[in-house]
Protein backbone atom coordinates (compact mmCIF):
# COMPACT_ATOMS: atom_id res chain seq x y z
CA UNK A 1 0.00 0.00 0.00
CA UNK A 2 2.58 2.48 0.88
CA UNK A 3 5.43 0.97 -1.17
CA UNK A 4 8.65 1.61 0.87
CA UNK A 5 7.87 4.19 2.85
CA UNK A 6 9.03 2.37 5.92
CA UNK A 7 12.94 2.92 4.63
CA UNK A 8 12.84 6.30 5.81
CA UNK A 9 9.30 7.60 6.94
CA UNK A 10 8.44 10.94 7.91
CA UNK A 11 7.17 9.77 11.10
CA UNK A 12 8.66 7.00 12.61
CA UNK A 13 6.16 4.13 14.17
CA UNK A 14 6.77 0.90 16.21
CA UNK A 15 5.57 -0.70 12.60
CA UNK A 16 8.06 1.16 10.96
CA UNK A 17 11.01 1.23 13.13
CA UNK A 18 10.95 -2.70 13.41
CA UNK A 19 10.13 -3.64 9.66
CA UNK A 20 13.55 -1.61 9.20
CA UNK A 21 15.43 -2.66 11.50
CA UNK A 22 14.29 -6.48 10.50
CA UNK A 23 14.97 -5.64 7.26
CA UNK A 24 18.19 -4.63 7.42
CA UNK A 25 19.55 -7.24 9.68
CA UNK A 26 18.07 -9.85 6.99
CA UNK A 27 19.57 -7.82 4.31
CA UNK A 28 23.10 -8.46 6.19
CA UNK A 29 22.33 -11.71 6.91
CA UNK A 30 21.75 -12.93 3.36
CA UNK A 31 24.58 -10.81 1.79
CA UNK A 32 27.12 -11.96 4.56
CA UNK A 33 25.84 -15.73 4.03
CA UNK A 34 25.78 -15.38 -0.07
CA UNK A 35 29.63 -14.16 0.25
CA UNK A 36 31.06 -16.59 2.28
CA UNK A 37 29.60 -19.59 0.85
CA UNK A 38 30.95 -18.20 -2.78
CA UNK A 39 34.27 -17.93 -0.53
CA UNK A 40 34.03 -21.07 0.56
CA UNK A 41 32.95 -22.96 -2.88
CA UNK A 42 36.25 -20.75 -4.63
CA UNK A 43 38.61 -21.85 -1.57
CA UNK A 44 37.64 -25.97 -2.20
CA UNK A 45 38.14 -24.95 -5.64
CA UNK A 46 41.72 -23.16 -5.13
CA UNK A 47 42.83 -26.21 -2.35
CA UNK A 48 42.40 -29.31 -4.29
CA UNK A 49 42.88 -28.06 -8.10
CA UNK A 50 44.87 -24.59 -7.56
CA UNK A 51 47.29 -26.09 -4.75
CA UNK A 52 48.18 -29.61 -6.54
CA UNK A 53 48.46 -27.70 -9.75
CA UNK A 54 51.26 -25.18 -8.23
CA UNK A 55 53.27 -27.76 -6.73
CA UNK A 56 53.39 -29.75 -9.55
CA UNK A 57 54.23 -26.67 -11.77
CA UNK A 58 57.12 -25.86 -8.84
CA UNK A 59 58.21 -29.45 -8.83
CA UNK A 60 59.15 -29.56 -12.12
CA UNK A 61 60.44 -26.40 -12.61
CA UNK A 62 62.84 -26.80 -9.52
CA UNK A 63 64.51 -29.76 -11.03
CA UNK A 64 65.02 -28.56 -14.18
CA UNK A 65 67.97 -26.76 -15.29
CA UNK A 66 67.62 -24.16 -17.66
CA UNK A 67 69.86 -24.77 -21.08
CA UNK A 68 70.95 -21.92 -23.32
CA UNK A 69 68.83 -23.09 -26.41
CA UNK A 70 65.09 -22.40 -25.31
CA UNK A 71 63.81 -25.02 -27.70
CA UNK A 72 65.51 -27.91 -25.53
CA UNK A 73 64.04 -26.62 -22.32
CA UNK A 74 60.43 -27.28 -23.23
CA UNK A 75 59.30 -30.40 -24.23
CA UNK A 76 55.32 -31.40 -23.68
CA UNK A 77 55.37 -32.32 -20.40
CA UNK A 78 56.80 -28.62 -19.23
CA UNK A 79 54.35 -26.83 -21.83
CA UNK A 80 51.65 -29.19 -20.03
CA UNK A 81 52.67 -28.47 -16.41
CA UNK A 82 53.55 -24.69 -16.91
CA UNK A 83 50.13 -24.48 -18.51
CA UNK A 84 48.72 -26.39 -14.55
CA UNK A 85 50.83 -23.98 -12.95
CA UNK A 86 49.48 -20.82 -14.42
CA UNK A 87 45.94 -22.60 -13.95
CA UNK A 88 46.85 -22.95 -10.43
CA UNK A 89 48.09 -19.45 -10.06
CA UNK A 90 44.81 -18.09 -11.50
CA UNK A 91 42.74 -20.07 -9.12
CA UNK A 92 45.01 -18.80 -6.45
CA UNK A 93 44.26 -15.10 -7.52
CA UNK A 94 40.61 -15.81 -8.00
CA UNK A 95 40.54 -16.64 -4.46
CA UNK A 96 42.43 -13.99 -2.93
CA UNK A 97 39.80 -11.61 -4.29
CA UNK A 98 37.05 -13.47 -3.38
CA UNK A 99 38.41 -13.40 0.10
CA UNK A 100 39.05 -10.08 -0.13
CA UNK A 101 35.24 -8.37 -1.64
CA UNK A 102 33.92 -11.34 1.33
CA UNK A 103 35.95 -9.30 4.00
CA UNK A 104 35.34 -5.80 2.37
CA UNK A 105 31.25 -7.02 2.25
CA UNK A 106 31.22 -8.50 6.06
CA UNK A 107 32.40 -5.79 7.36
CA UNK A 108 31.05 -2.70 5.58
CA UNK A 109 27.95 -3.79 5.23
CA UNK A 110 27.57 -4.66 8.85
CA UNK A 111 29.00 -0.93 9.84
CA UNK A 112 25.76 0.44 7.28
CA UNK A 113 23.72 -1.77 8.92
CA UNK A 114 24.77 -0.73 12.34
CA UNK A 115 24.47 3.02 11.08
CA UNK A 116 20.96 3.01 9.60
CA UNK A 117 19.27 0.91 12.56
CA UNK A 118 20.94 3.56 14.84
CA UNK A 119 19.75 6.42 12.55
CA UNK A 120 15.83 4.70 12.94
CA UNK A 121 16.47 4.52 16.54
CA UNK A 122 17.15 8.25 16.73
CA UNK A 123 14.05 9.39 14.97
CA UNK A 124 12.09 6.80 17.15
CA UNK A 125 13.21 7.41 20.49
CA UNK A 126 15.28 10.82 20.64
CA UNK A 127 13.40 12.81 17.94
CA UNK A 128 10.63 11.44 17.58
CA UNK A 129 8.73 14.63 16.23
CA UNK A 130 11.83 16.21 14.35
CA UNK A 131 11.15 16.12 10.32
CA UNK A 132 13.40 14.41 8.00
CA UNK A 133 12.87 16.52 5.07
Amino acid sequence: ENGVSWVLPAQETVQTFLTGTIFAIAVNVIFVGSTKIISLVVTFFDVFLGMPTRFLSNLVASRKEPSDDIQEDITPLTFTLLIFGAFGKTLEVVRNVTEFFDVFVGRYLAILTVIYITFKFVHFRILPGFPLF
